[in-house]
């Protein structure tokens, strides 16, 4: 992909009407261009760049210093670098944003090589976007690393789809609103998604011959 300074590719982007366009152009002048230099790097390597104007924008809509948002574009772009080496190249940008979301949020980036791999069983087209969202999630809601990845590992293995996921969520976050301590909730609510995936065996009296 060419950088945004080539071919013209500034007057087009200006003319888009992305989310990401429409981040970069509510951007200061000054902090644009050490954003597009940010987004060079990042395409360079292979990342997606448009989290990076939509965290910048994020930050000039919260009234950010302009280094404070830097740094924070800085550590994003790292994030993403860091989700890529551990998730592989097959992922799409979507993936990508959700596995940097779940580091910033505390998981050790060589942890999320262990949600890959127990994702490698799910339907074919499901993405890792919900379940590492859904971990980022119970991380900030104060449940620990290791429960929370053991959930998440644990369904995916099960082969749990996004309606699970989203079950899952729902009822940790109850629960933890209702008092309970969140490893214990994660842990009984995730058991109980789990015994719904596992298939019911008949009695032997009610097997087919």
């Amino acid at each position: 992909m060419l950088p945004l300074g080539a071919g013209g590719s500034l007057s087009a982007q200006a003319n888009d009407s992305t989310p990401a366009a429409v981040a970069r152009a509510s951007l200061p002048g000054a902090l644009r261009e050490r954003i597009d230099r940010l987004a060079d790097s990042a395409r360079g390597r292979g990342l997606p760049s448009d989290p990076l104007y939509e965290k910048a924008a994020e930050g000039v809509l919260k009234g950010a210093a302009p280094e404070r948002i830097v740094d924070a574009v800085t550590r994003l772009s790292a994030e993403l670098g860091a989700a890529r080496t551990v998730l592989g190249v097959d992922v799409n940008a979507a993936e990508l944003v959700a596995g940097a979301s779940a580091i910033h949020a505390g998981v050790e980036p060589a942890r999320l090589a262990d949600v890959a791999q127990a994702a490698r069983g799910r339907p074919r087209g499901s993405t890792l976007v919900l379940p590492l969202v859904v971990l980022a999630d119970m991380l900030q809601r104060q449940v620990t690393p290791a429960v929370a990845l053991g959930s998440l590992t644990t369904l995916l293995r099960g082969g749990a789809g996004d309606a699970e996921f989203m079950s899952l969520r729902a009822a940790v976050e109850s629960q933890i609103a209702r008092g309970q301590a969140p490893d214990l909730a994660t842990r009984a609510q995730t058991d109980a998604v789990a015994r719904q995936l596992r298939p019911v065996r008949k009695p032997p009296s009610e097997q087919e011959p």
